[in-house]
């Protein structure tokens, strides 16, 4: 006791009153060499701060370093997913690694944003650490492929089939670690790439050291769900026909479907059609196609099997006797020159204006097809 109070009783600024306290303390420490004390007992003059302890029981390289969120794990901190801040995407993707059990409480589970850290907690997972995901199917916004990849990767997955009002809303996270070093996120992100990456998204990143019984609260409500009848353990396949029998049994869905399917088939405005005469052509009319697969489509490749793709507008194919006219139907001001400015547009289903190039008249082979 008396030691403690003489180091302590040392003053001076910051770094020489440290100085001074470990060269006391060194001298104290050597003084009861004679009585046992040993060289490693002294204090280290520059000070380190551990921050990770990795069991190595082989004989090959240490273990690499795991990731670090950006906030200590003793800090509680407000996410906002701005410019210059860090995105909560990211960070979860760092405190994933050294989680010992994971759960996820979201509303909306999309396959755009669990692919931002699928591996991390694949190989949490395969590591023996614990996933357990809760979320819900209202509004259709979480992805049957999504829960798919979930339950791939090793996870348990409980989903809530309420559709006509809206129960589950949150979107948190909880990491529990053997070193009670615990943390969540709570805030307003689901799991979608907007959400995690790009959206005006504001989540709080809670520690188990500063507020420990946030963490307590978080850990008991997940359990009081987890076992609740309302949410089901979630099987591929399975569960699939058991959304449909519940959206058939839903009339208020089929309305809400019905009302949107209506207000779809006002927007069509053109209704893809087999090609007549083309059966060995893989296309259709008033349809999306990119350049590549017309081509693809009519066989158009080279020696090396590369595509062979056309460097005029218009491309002759021996093969079905048909000339692929590839126009742009909207032509700016700003892309186009009044001399290339071409007159093209549909005039009925079966004739279409195309104003001939330069380089076509109504003598060469082109012009007279």
């Amino acid at each position: 006791m008396w030691c403690q109070t003489r180091v302590e009783a040392i003053h001076g600024d910051d770094d020489a009153q440290v100085a001074s306290q470990v060269a006391l303390a060194n001298r104290l420490v050597e003084a009861l060499f004679e009585h046992g004390a040993m060289a490693d007992d002294r204090v280290a003059e520059a000070a380190r701060l551990l921050i990770e302890a990795a069991d190595r029981r082989g004989l090959g390289d240490s273990p690499a370093p795991l990731p670090r969120p950006t906030l200590s794990f003793r800090r509680t901190g407000l996410l906002v997913n701005g410019r210059r801040d860090v995105q909560i995407a990211s960070e979860i993707a760092r405190e994933i690694p050294s989680a010992d059990r994971i759960d996820l409480l979201c509303a909306f589970v999309r396959h755009s944003g669990l692919r931002l850290f699928r591996s991390e907690l694949e190989a949490r997972a395969q590591a023996g650490a614990q996933v357990r995901v809760i979320a819900s199917v209202y509004t259709g916004s979480t992805e049957r492929r999504a829960l798919d990849a979930l339950i791939a990767l090793g996870a348990r997955v409980k989903v809530s089939y309420e559709i006509a009002r809206t129960r589950l809303h949150a979107k948190a996270w909880l990491f529990r670690r053997d070193s009670g070093l615990h943390t969540a996120y709570i805030g307003s992100s689901n799991l979608t790439h907007m959400a995690q990456v790009d959206g005006l998204e504001w989540n709080v990143r809670v520690s188990a050291a500063e507020n420990p019984e946030v963490i307590e609260r978080f850990e008991a409500t997940f359990e009081q769900y987890w076992q609740e009848p309302e949410f089901e353990e979630y099987e591929p396949g399975r569960d699939a026909d058991s959304a449909l029998q519940r959206i058939r049994e839903s009339v208020e869905l089929r309305r809400e479907i019905n009302d949107l399917l209506d207000i779809l088939d006002d927007r069509i405005r053109t209704v893809a059609q087999p090609l007549d005469g083309t059966a060995d052509v893989p296309l259709a009319s008033h349809a999306t196609y990119s350049l590549g697969e017309i081509v693809a489509a009519h066989g158009r490749i080279d020696k090396r099997g590369a595509l062979a793709l056309p460097q005029a507008e218009v491309l002759w194919d021996e093969a079905t006797q048909t000339d692929l006219l590839f126009v742009t139907l909207e032509k700016s001001d700003a892309d186009f020159s009044p001399t290339t400015r071409y007159a093209d547009y549909p005039i009925s289903p079966t004739l279409f204006h195309w104003e001939s190039q330069n380089s076509a008249s109504a003598h060469t082979p082109t012009g007279r097809r």
